[in-house]
């Protein structure tokens, strides 16, 4: 703690010396230490260097990342969903012409069929004994022929 203490009074003092007591000696250490002079002002170029090897690159790879997303991901992903919209239309279509239409065609081909045997069927037994003659003779009549 004392070394601290004694670093920071020391650098007080110098900072007295050189900006209160003497101003003109921080511009003639300036120029007789020109290259040290111009490292210190630009932090020894600490953070151009940080930006051109670390900040530029990383940015560089985020936009690439970011336009790989958008083009190709989403591309990929809005591809697949107007796919399925497609196959949906595409199997809708089938099911209510196609699966719909052959249940819904059988079914009105049994009820004209039925309505037809509907009249045949009046509850007299006397006709229906006509029929089954009928029926017999014009068997006979294709089969001896």
């Amino acid at each position: 703690m004392a070394l601290s203490t004694i670093i920071a009074v020391a650098g007080w003092a110098l900072a007295r010396h050189f900006y209160i007591k003497e101003p003109q000696l921080p511009n003639l250490l300036a120029e007789r230490a020109r290259g040290l002079y111009t490292a210190l002002v630009n932090k020894y170029w600490v953070d151009e260097i940080y930006q051109a090897v670390i900040v530029r690159p990383l940015l560089w790879f985020a936009n690439f990342l970011w336009t790989f997303d958008q083009w190709v991901l989403d591309g990929l992903v809005n591809a697949s969903g107007w796919v399925t919209l497609l196959e949906s239309k595409i199997s809708e279509i089938f099911d209510i012409y196609i699966v719909d239409g052959t249940v819904n065609g059988v079914s009105a081909t049994l009820d004209v069929g039925a309505r037809g045997l509907r009249r045949l069927q009046t509850g007299a037994v006397q006709n229906y004994v006509l029929a089954m003659v009928m029926g017999i003779v014009v068997l006979a009549v294709v089969f001896m022929f």
